[in-house]
């Protein structure tokens, strides 16, 4: 975790300096996503599992989910900007174990370093910002509860990727507001299991794939100013 929050500091340095350097223009944008959930499916690749001697795939239905998240980007060229964000997702599901059902808390941080190309729609008033980005992903657990059974499962780092679609609406002169609409797909490994009330399984290597919808709503503050529109 340590070494995520280093290269992300000097990732959003980078940045600035870049911007400094060139004349550009700077910024920070603060997100909270909420809303659809993400879909998890946790596959025992290992296959030891005691359940039927079967492989154990654990379902994560969509639920609520509460995402904040923090950036740093700049203009780069035209209409074009680079930002990087740090963001912390804490979801709150009921999950299918093999036939249980039972609720499940799921938190875990993302870096995100991410492109996108901002489309005036009328000046110096509103454009949409399409974008792409590369997730990286630290170590994160889940953990599930149903009556006397408890279980937590902690993860390897992964990646991910995420494609955006966002609005920028100004606000006057300092601020705008920015909803938008993200798309994430993640990719790790469990690391390891611990069951404080079953001690009969042994699930071995899990892959894990996510993948869900979020809605996120932000303000854009810059930090250095431009007078042109879309380059924040």
């Amino acid at each position: 975790m340590k070494k995520i929050i280093l290269s992300t500091a000097i990732l959003f340095y980078s940045l600035f300096s870049f911007s400094q350097l060139e004349g550009d223009k700077v910024f920070i944008r603060a997100n909270i996503g909420v809303g659809l959930g993400f879909n998890s499916i946790l596959v025992d690749a290992a296959g030891q599992n005691n359940w039927n001697n079967s492989l154990a795939t654990f379902t994560i239905s969509p639920g609520t989910h509460l995402s904040p998240e923090l950036a740093v980007g700049v203009n780069v060229y035209d209409n074009l900007n680079a930002e990087v964000g740090f963001a912390y997702l804490l979801q709150f599901v009921y999950s299918n174990v093999n036939g249980y059902v039972t609720s499940a808390s799921f938190s875990r941080m993302s870096t995100c370093v991410a492109a996108k190309y901002a489309i005036e729609l009328k000046e110096d008033k509103f454009a949409l910002t399409p974008g792409i980005g590369v997730l990286v992903l630290p170590a994160s657990k889940m953990k599930f509860q149903e009556g006397d059974f408890s279980q937590e499962i902690n993860y390897g780092s992964g990646v991910g990727f995420m494609a955006s679609f966002e609005a920028q609406i100004r606000l006057g002169k300092k601020v705008m507001i920015n909803p938008g609409i993200r798309y994430r797909v993640e990719s790790y490994t469990a690391k390891s299991t611990s069951f404080e009330t079953v001690s009969d399984l042994n699930p071995g290597l899990q892959l894990v794939r996510a993948n869900g919808i979020q809605i996120i709503f932000g303000v854009i503050v810059p930090i250095v100013r431009h007078n042109r529109f879309g380059r924040y």
